[in-house]
């Protein structure tokens, strides 16, 4: 009898979905690239894995959604275009950051193979 892969469970830590879009600025009728709904290792992770999924698409400003981070099903973190992580509430006047991208996720963001290392399961 073959053994049964066990399966990630999203709900199970840490994932990170977003959307990508038609940009309606340059007359696209269909999103550039894949959605993104992954789980990963880490807050820091979710970061450069959103820049990489933004980078390995092409997606600009108006074809990439806001990267949403969850833990255990909860919200955790909001992900803007530029990198910085938001508190999952909307933006307010005064809000900061709470995470600024360093230039270790801008360099890994542009190495599929260094962001992937941080999909949860990744090697």
């Amino acid at each position: 009898m073959a053994k049964r892969r066990k399966t990630q469970r999203f709900d199970d830590g840490f994932r990170l979905v977003a959307k990508s879009y038609a940009n309606p600025d340059f007359d696209e009728v269909e999103p550039r690239g894949p959605d993104l709904d992954v789980a990963v290792r880490d807050a820091p992770c979710a970061v450069r894995v959103y820049l990489g999924w933004i980078r390995q698409h092409g997606l600009g400003g108006g074809n990439a959604g806001e990267g949403k981070l969850t833990v255990d099903g909860q919200p955790l973190a909001r992900i803007s275009y530029n990198g910085k992580m938001w508190r999952p509430q909307t933006w307010k006047p005064g809000d900061e950051p709470t995470r600024i991208p360093t230039h270790e996720d801008f360099e890994a963001a542009g190495d599929p193979a260094k962001w992937r290392k941080c999909l949860a399961g990744g090697r």
